[in-house]
């Protein structure tokens, strides 16, 4: 995400984008939110995003999600006790570990 495409040039557009693991240095954050707001601002689908996400560094934390405030109107968490995230061995022994939320935008 440090050199995303021109987004108008792409034949398709995807309805869901899927963002995983992807936040943990400063350094990733304003590239990764740029990329997202080219997305969005080229894209004629409106799509949601689904942000997996675990916790590691205070700073990127909150500098990530003070962007995708600015970038969402929607963010509402998934609740992962009712599907099959619950079953993962992981979420079993560490349900704060990971969070899954739902952007709209």
């Amino acid at each position: 995400w440090f050199r995303p495409p021109n987004f108008t040039t792409v034949e398709w557009q995807a309805e869901v984008v899927l963002i995983a693991d992807c936040v943990w240095v400063d350094e990733l954050v304003q590239p990764l939110l740029r990329t997202i707001s080219d997305y969005l601002e080229q894209s004629y689908c409106n799509p949601v995003f689904l942000v997996s996400y675990q916790r590691r560094g205070k700073s990127a934390h909150e500098m990530f999600w003070a962007g995708m405030t600015k970038l969402f109107r929607s963010i509402s968490k998934v609740d992962n006790d009712n599907n099959d995230i619950a079953q993962h061995p992981l979420w079993k022994r560490k349900p704060d570990v990971l969070n899954v939320f739902r952007c709209e935008p």
